[in-house]
């Protein structure tokens, strides 16, 4: 089902990417390919401006540098993130292809992992809610292609922390159940590592996710599995402490975000959208170019499980829940059901959450994975009780009914409510029929199984070939594969940045290219995307930022300068901005104002503006007033880095200060101070002298530690009681 619904990347030689987006403005939209029309899928923007870059920047770092603290790419470097460097991804083994294959071929490749993990994930849970391989293969399909997962595929760390959710629950089970310690440490290991993906609203979801259904499972028989569920929490502590490394980071990275000035929270779903749970495209599709965008965000609010699951998870409460078996597990996915649309749909409770410290970050639509997860597991048992039967006539009643009732209120809420909206959109008249003709197909297999028992080996496969249709029609389109001559193109204005702004940094006005996007073509920028909200670098740039880009950094962390940049100020030198790209070339009076820059390049992708007063990424100004002096030096690494330095006065480096930068002058330790409230700067005395800089960040050197000592506790647990043994009863 996997090759089917990529069957683009693994058929056609297509790449997983919506970089075909950056073809729509310059410098790609004047060379852009013939085989371009239009994007394949706007939405994604993140993965193509943030996300892609920021991966291949990591990977090209570790191949020179090995593992920095410390990046050097956008803004004026910054420290390494796990959370938007992605320094973390390194935790999901096929993201370690960045480091041996090229850019398009890794990020396929990594994306394509993805859904087959979480469709073992689902696989390995739904062992604990049934025997019949078709039903497990049911939940794994519905897991992998469900619509939460489809729309933020490309997200990479929120699929991967929902994919290892079932895993962990799976683990966390057996553990209570078998009481084998090999469980209870693997269970550690997941919950350490997702820790590593630094995506808190994911991370703050399985958490809740992971308790509900822990405790469920406990209650169901407290008396022999209250020991184990204590030291499941205490193998849950250690995991935390395995990600203490990546958590206490990214701790630190969210205090910058404590003021109310960064907080943009987030309204509920309307309640209507909850039809999207039966027809997923009812209010357009961004693939169909007719998404009506004054509704919502497609993907925030999309979270699509399939027909049958919805149609299977009322069998189940009828059918499932008299089994001693099944009813924690419908206890605990009804518990998260319930709450997941309480916290995505009903306001006022959205409101509190908005007020509260962290928890104001967790996106309402963030927690729509808890519907389909219960939808899910609901389904995976109801069809579990029709393959195991028999089914005696009340039950069968009560499944006609359901069924019943499913078909005509689908229908039904198509031809009342939304009639005229039917008759003058052709998009969602097509798919509306594709899903009542899957509702009907459906329907009818249910009925079917229920009926003739005898045949339930060749309905099973049907059941789950009706879902993958499903799931496959409504999502295959949704992530964008697109041919390699769409991916990054380059551009003379690029290939001319390129051969050119080696040691220096470049400052993009106007166009896609003020984000991070640029950074895939090995080129430096003063401009992108800002996580930590550094109030010093906006200080710094000043006037240069207008009210409006003032604000877009505050709600979203973009640092943009397109509307009114001061080039002739002293501050672009300082920042080692040689070149200037504008995607259309500024007049002549403009640039004659501008002073010291020239125009390198003019082409129809937009115009190259050279800075003949730049000033290296180091720089040594004499005295208090003196005029700062280039020093020709290329850095050994962003993390590290030693030059000699001739004269008196004060050493700057193009980069902020941080506390965690140490520099020593010939050997000994030296004290640095913000230059311009902004540049790492030392003062040397005359002379001659050898000057050291290090970053090491001692919230990095703590969690490490943590994470150390946490897996020395995990390994003398696995030698010292055997992974095979039982875990000990006290």
């Amino acid at each position: 089902m996997l090759a089917v619904f990529f069957y683009k990347e693994l058929f056609l030689g297509q790449v997983f990417s919506p970089a075909d987006l950056l073809l729509g403005s310059n410098p790609w939209q004047a060379y852009r390919p013939p085989t371009f029309h239009a994007a394949s899928n706007p939405l994604r923007s993140d993965e193509a401006l943030i996300g892609y870059p920021h991966r291949v920047d990591m990977a090209n770092d570790v191949r020179a540098f090995g593992i920095t603290l410390w990046q050097d790419h956008t803004l004026g470097g910054s420290p390494q993130s796990y959370a938007v460097h992605y320094l973390g991804a390194w935790v999901y083994p096929p993201a370690l292809v960045f480091l041996f294959l090229g850019g398009a071929a890794a990020n396929t490749l990594m994306y394509l992992t993805i859904p087959l993990y979480a469709g073992i994930s689902m696989y390995l849970f739904s062992s604990l809610l049934t025997h019949h391989r078709w039903a497990r293969a049911f939940g794994a399909i519905a897991f992998a292609l469900n619509g939460y997962s489809t729309v933020w595929l490309s997200a990479f760390a929120l699929p991967v922390i929902v994919a290892t959710l079932p895993l962990s629950l799976y683990l966390g089970i057996r553990f209570l159940r078998d009481k084998r310690m090999l469980f209870g440490i693997l269970f550690s290991l997941s919950l350490g590592g997702i820790f590593y993906l630094a995506y808190p609203p994911a991370i703050i979801i399985y958490a809740a996710v992971l308790a509900v259904f822990l405790v469920a499972y406990w209650a169901a028989d407290p008396g022999p599995r209250t020991v184990p569920l204590l030291q499941l929490v205490g193998l849950g502590v250690i995991g935390v402490g395995l990600g203490a490394a990546a958590g206490l980071p990214t701790i630190a990275e969210l205090s910058h975000l404590n003021g109310t000035a960064y907080r943009n929270p987030d309204s509920p779903i309307p309640l209507h959208f909850l039809a999207t749970f039966i027809y997923p495209n009812f209010f357009g599709n961004p693939i169909a170019n007719d998404w009506r965008a004054t509704i919502g965000n497609y993907c925030e609010d999309i979270a699509y499980v399939g027909a049958l699951p919805l149609m299977l998870s009322g069998p189940a409460l009828l059918l499932g829940v008299v089994r001693r078996r099944a009813a924690p597990f419908v206890i605990g996915a009804v518990t998260i059901g319930v709450l997941a649309v309480v916290l995505a749909y009903v306001g006022p409770v959205v409101s509190v959450l908005n007020r509260l410290p962290i928890l104001y970050g967790v996106n309402p639509a963030r927690w729509t994975v808890g519907i389909d997860l219960a939808v899910i597991i609901l389904a995976v048992i109801g069809l579990d009780s029709l393959l195991t039967g028999p089914v005696g006539r009340p039950q069968l009643v009560a499944l006609g009914a359901t069924l019943g009732l499913f078909v005509l209120g689908a229908s039904g809420g198509v031809l009342v409510s939304h009639g005229g909206l039917l008759h003058q959109d052709a998009f969602i008249v097509r798919d509306v029929w594709l899903r009542l003709a899957l509702i009907a197909l459906g329907a009818t297999a249910l009925a079917c199984l229920a009926i003739f028992s005898n045949f339930r080996w060749a309905l099973a496969p049907v059941l789950v070939l009706i879902l993958a249709v499903d799931l496959v029609s409504f999502g295959f389109q949704f992530n964008p594969a697109i041919p390699t001559a769409e991916f990054y193109p380059t551009t003379p204005a690029l290939r001319f940045l390129e051969q050119h702004a080696a040691n220096y940094r470049v400052l993009p006005v106007g166009g896609l290219l003020y984000t991070d996007d640029v950074s895939t073509y090995g080129l430096d920028v003063i401009t992108g995307y800002d996580h930590f909200r550094n109030d010093r670098y906006v200080a710094l740039l000043g006037d240069n930022l207008s009210a409006s880009e003032r604000a877009l950094w505050s709600k979203s962390g973009f640092v943009i300068i397109s509307d009114q940049p001061h080039l002739e100020s002293d501050l672009f030198s300082m920042l080692a901005v040689k070149f200037a790209y504008f995607p259309q070339k500024p007049d002549d009076r403009t640039i004659a104002a501008w002073q010291h820059w020239r125009v390198a390049y003019s082409g129809p992708d937009g115009a190259v503006l050279e800075n003949l007063a730049v000033l290296r990424k180091q720089f040594l100004v004499a005295g208090l007033t003196g005029k700062p002096r280039s020093i020709d030096h290329a850095a050994v690494g962003p993390d590290h880095d030693q030059l000699t330095v001739d004269g008196g006065g004060t050493l700057v480096w193009a980069k902020p200060w941080e506390k965690d930068w140490t520099v020593s002058v010939d050997g000994r330790p030296a004290s640095t101070q913000p230059y311009h409230g902004y540049f790492l700067s030392v003062v040397l005395p005359p002379g001659r002298h050898v000057v050291s800089i290090t970053f090491q960040p001692g919230i990095y050197l703590i969690g490490v530690i943590a994470s150390a000592l946490s897996l020395l506790v995990l390994l003398s647990l696995a030698l010292g009681g055997g992974l095979s043994r039982r875990a000990p009863a006290c």
